[in-house]
């Protein structure tokens, strides 16, 4: 859970992501409620996969690599739209086949227990992803603490260099988390 819900990082990466693109702070606070948007008609999808499927693994498998090799391209796209456009539709695909499938199989393991207990746990994953997130971003982005220029929307041109290596450095953590979450689901 902590993979689809680290999302919310996308928060506190805001400002790079305008500074990299060269766009108004703005243009960033759209892509979240784009993403809720776009997820709403996602997650129905990943929800009917998760009851019906009955290979978890798969799924998990299946829609992590392929959400986050969409990241991964919008991380390498040098026009903003693009990067957007990526950007949500990854974090839709990770979200679409994660979140219900890890709720569904701990009701499924645990069925004699509340649900409520379960789905706590498993969403409690899910809010500190961005929690733990945050820091890892910033201090990958920004190490030096530089600050944004409210006058050009910028970050010095070191900070802009790094933007790429944050998110193929997060992308690492992701494929991890991944191994270990498609590994302990059974």
């Amino acid at each position: 859970m902590i993979l689809p819900g680290s999302v919310y990082a996308t928060g506190s990466i805001a400002p790079y992501i305008a500074s990299y693109y060269k766009v108004p702070i703005s243009a960033t606070s759209n892509i979240l409620p784009t993403f809720f948007a776009v997820n709403a008609f996602c997650v129905p999808i990943g929800s009917y996969f998760a009851q019906n499927f009955h290979w978890p693994r798969i799924q998990l498998t299946i829609g992590i690599s392929v959400g986050i090799g969409v990241l991964f391209l919008a991380t390498i796209s040098t026009k903003f739209w693009l990067f957007f456009v990526l950007y949500v539709i990854g974090f839709c695909l990770i979200q679409a086949t994660c979140y219900l499938v890890a709720i569904h199989q701990g009701w499924l393991w645990f069925n004699n227990r509340r649900p409520g207990l379960v789905s706590g746990i498993i969403i409690g994953g899910y809010g500190m992803s961005a929690v733990m997130l945050d820091p890892i971003t910033l201090d990958l982005a920004n190490p030096w603490h530089d600050n944004f220029d409210k006058t050009t929307n910028q970050y010095p041109e070191r900070v802009n260099a790094r933007f790429e290596y944050m998110m193929h450095i997060v992308l690492l953590i992701f494929v991890g988390l991944a191994v270990v979450g498609i590994g302990l689901t059974f």
